[in-house]
């Protein structure tokens, strides 16, 4: 009986030491637009979202950020300001495997932690009227978790945004890795493709 202890013991050690030690990358592309309508004279809020979320995970063994599936996930709701009247939430889960080696896993890790003080800090986000589209990039190391967030223009000029601590991160090379790794359906996923001009 202390023998099966013990190995229960280790084995749970085994899995705290692992899970802090844990590195993910969670790729989030989302676009919603809204709109007002009027029925029976009164003024209702219709809200959809699509979300495409990729997550990466380290392997520590081979040190390779692999991946097996990512979601599809579309939302739906009608709002009168005060009460839900519809709301509808679908996920649906793509088979999808990809590795990333470890020369470019360190090199993506890097990139995400890097701030090329280029740029001002306080440049505004923009968007257009009743139309969002954002791509969020957590990473998550060690318990800490880095947020990173861009939105149009979807350019090298236009910064990825960290929130702590506050920084930007401004290089060309990181929108061309993300299109590399991410499905070719992957929602925004052309909006990260790096333009190429004839010399």
């Amino acid at each position: 009986m202390k023998k099966i202890l013990s190995i229960f013991i280790l084995l749970m050690l085994f899995q705290i030491e692992w899970a802090q030690g844990q590195v993910m990358i969670k790729i989030n592309s989302v676009e919603q637009t809204d709109r007002t309508f009027e029925k029976n004279d009164e003024l209702f809020l219709e809200n959809r979202a699509t979300r495409h979320e990729v997550i990466f995970i380290l392997d520590t063994i081979d040190q390779k950020l692999k991946t097996d599936k990512y979601l599809i996930e579309t939302y739906y709701s009608v709002w009168d300001g005060d009460t839900t009247i519809e709301e509808k939430i679908v996920p649906k889960y793509t088979k999808w495997k990809n590795e990333i080696s470890p020369t470019k896993s360190k090199r993506l890790l890097l990139q995400l932690k890097t701030d090329s003080d280029i740029l001002q800090k306080d440049i505004s986000f923009l968007h257009t009227s009743h139309h969002y589209f954002n791509i969020y990039i957590d990473v998550i190391q060690n318990k800490d978790t880095i947020h990173c967030r861009k939105t149009k223009p979807f350019t090298y000029l236009f910064p990825w945004r960290i929130s702590e601590p506050e920084g930007t991160i401004l290089n060309p090379k990181l929108d061309h890795q993300l299109y590399k790794i991410l499905p070719k359906t992957f929602l925004g996923r052309k909006k990260l493709k790096p333009l190429r001009f004839k010399q």
